[in-house]
C-alpha cells in the first residue's frame, strides 16, 4: 500500500531492455539503427502511458491524494500565521477547558473506587440514626448470608508523633477483616487479620505516608509509634492507589476497632460511629439482600427497643447509583460544552470569510480540472489539520491544568486527592468532542 515492490528504476530499465531487444530484431532484418529504434519504440507504444500504470498499479492514490492535500494544507496554513494562529488558541480553549472539566467530573464522579470489583459493594445505612454502632455491626456481620464481608469504618482525626515531630492527620478506626473484604493487599507488611489473637494497638499506614514520614524504608514496619498518645505498632503499609473508601479524602492510618476502643464503648448501641460497607456474594442480587436485611432490621428493632426501635437498613449500591451520576456528569458536561460550540463558531466564521478570499483560487483549480470531490476533500484536510493542532494545544493546555488540581480544590487542612489524570478516558472524550 505505501511501498512499491519494484521500484521505478527497475522498470524503466525492464522497458529499456525490451525495446533494445526489438531493436536488434529489426537491425537484423536490415533497418537501419535510427529505422529500428522508431519501429521498436512504435512497436512498444506509449511509455510514458506504461510508466503511469505501473505507478498506479504499485500504490494506493487515495494515499497520495491525501498526502498531497496535507502538505498543500499545510502551506496555506503558513501563508495565513493570523487566521491560524486566532483559530488554534480558540479550539485549544475550547478543547482544554472541556477535556479538564471531564477529567475532573471523571475523577469525582464516574471513576470507581480503586478497589477490585467495585460495582458489587454495598453501603449499608441505618435509618433513621445513618451510622451504625459496633454491637449492630457485629450481630448484621453474624445474621447477614448475600455478603462476602462486611466491614465498619469509623473515620476522624489523629496525631502520630515520630521522631518527635507530631503530624495530624485522617485516620481510619476499622473493623478486622477491612482489607480482606475489600481485596486489599499490602505493598510491605501484612494487615490486622494474620495478627487476630494480638491484643496490643496496631496500625497499617498509607503509602504516601510511608514515602513522608519514613522514607520508604522497610524497616518501617514493626516500629514503634505514638498515635494519639498511645503506642501503636506499624504492621503493614498499604498500596499506592489506595487512599481510603472516601473519594477525595486521603486516609493516613488504618487501626482495628477492636484493639484500640475499648469493650464497653464498642457494645453501647447508641455510640453509632459507624459506616458500613459489605461485597456480595457472586450470583446474589440487590433485591435478595434488601429482603435479608428487612428482617435483620425487625429482629434488631425488637431485641432492643431502646436503642434501634424502628431501625430500617438501607441498602445502596455504587452500580444502582450510576445512571444517576451519569445523568449529573452528562448535564454537567453539556453546559460547560457551550464554551466549545461558541469557539467552535468563531473559528467556522473565521473560515467562512477565508473562504471567500479563496473563490479564485478555487475557480482557477477547478478550471484546470479538479473535481468537485477533490476540491471538498483538500479543504476537509486542511480542517483536519487545524483542528489536530488545535487538539493537540488542548491537551497540553488540560495536562497543565490537571496538574495544577491541588490549587484548584478548595483548601483542606488534610491532603485532598482525586483521581483526575489525562488518560485514554480523556483522549477518548476529546476526540469525540472534536
Amino acid at each position: 500500500m505505501f511501498w512499491r515492490k519494484r521500484t521505478p528504476s527497475d522498470f524503466a530499465a525492464e522497458i529499456e531492455a525490451h525495446l533494445a531487444l526489438e531493436t536488434e530484431r529489426l537491425k537484423e532484418q536490415g533497418l537501419s539503427e535510427e529505422e529500428a529504434r522508431t519501429a521498436a519504440w512504435r512497436t512498444f507504444g506509449n511509455v510514458t502511458q506504461a510508466q503511469e500504470r505501473f505507478y498506479e498499479s504499485g500504490r494506493w492514490l487515495g494515499w497520495d491524494h491525501f498526502v498531497q492535500d496535507l502538505r498543500f494544507g499545510l502551506r496555506m496554513l503558513r501563508k495565513s500565521p493570523s487566521f491560524t494562529a486566532v483559530a488554534v488558541i480558540s479550539l485549544a480553549l475550547g478543547i482544554g477547558i472541556n477535556t479538564t472539566f471531564f477529567s475532573m467530573v471523571d475523577g469525582f464522579f464516574l471513576r470507581p473506587l480503586p478497589v477490585k470489583d467495585a460495582r458489587q459493594l454495598v453501603m449499608i445505612r441505618s435509618l433513621p440514626f445513618g451510622p451504625s454502632s459496633f454491637a449492630d455491626y457485629q450481630d448484621i456481620c453474624r445474621q447477614a448470608a448475600v455478603f462476602k464481608g462486611i466491614v465498619a469504618i469509623s473515620r476522624h482525626v489523629a496525631f502520630l508523633t515520630v521522631d518527635d515531630v507530631t503530624e495530624m492527620l485522617r485516620a481510619d478506626n476499622v473493623s478486622e477483616n477491612f482489607f480482606s473484604v475489600l481485596e486489599v493487599s499490602p505493598v510491605l507488611g501484612h494487615t490486622f487479620e494474620i495478627e487476630s489473637t494480638r491484643k496490643d494497638p496496631t496500625a497499617v499506614i498509607s503509602y504516601g505516608l510511608w514515602q513522608r514520614r519514613f522514607g520508604g524504608k522497610a524497616d518501617a514496619v514493626d516500629k514503634l509509634v505514638r498515635l494519639d498518645g498511645r503506642d501503636v505498632t506499624i504492621v503493614g503499609v498499604a498500596p499506592q492507589w489506595f487512599r481510603g473508601l472516601q473519594k477525595g479524602d486521603t486516609t493516613d492510618v488504618y487501626f482495628p476497632a477492636d484493639r484500640w476502643v475499648g469493650k464497653e464503648e464498642l457494645a453501647q448501641r447508641d455510640n453509632r460511629d459507624y459506616d458500613l460497607i459489605a461485597r456480595l456474594r457472586p450470583g446474589e442480587t440487590m433485591a435478595q439482600a434488601r429482603a435479608e436485611f428487612g428482617t435483620i432490621a425487625r429482629r434488631l428493632s425488637a431485641s432492643f427497643p431502646e436503642t434501634d426501635k424502628g431501625l430500617n437498613l438501607e441498602l445502596t449500591s455504587e452500580a444502582e447509583q450510576f445512571p444517576e451520576v451519569l445523568r449529573l456528569s452528562a448535564e454537567l458536561l453539556a453546559a460547560v460544552g457551550l464554551v466549545l460550540v461558541i469557539c467552535c463558531a468563531n473559528v467556522a466564521g473565521m473560515a467562512l470569510a477565508k473562504g471567500e478570499a479563496r473563490r479564485r483560487e478555487l475557480a482557477m483549480r477547478k478550471a484546470l480540472g479538479a473535481s468537485r470531490g477533490r476540491l471538498l476533500r483538500q479543504l476537509l484536510t486542511e480542517s483536519l489539520v487545524l483542528a489536530l493542532i488545535g487538539g493537540g494545544v488542548g491537551l497540553v493546555l488540560t495536562a497543565y491544568l490537571v496538574s495544577l488540581q491541588s490549587v484548584l480544590l478548595p483548601p483542606s487542612p488534610f491532603p485532598v486527592h482525586f483521581d483526575i489524570r489525562v488518560d485514554h478516558r480523556a483522549l477518548a472524550y476529546c476526540f469525540l468532542r472534536h
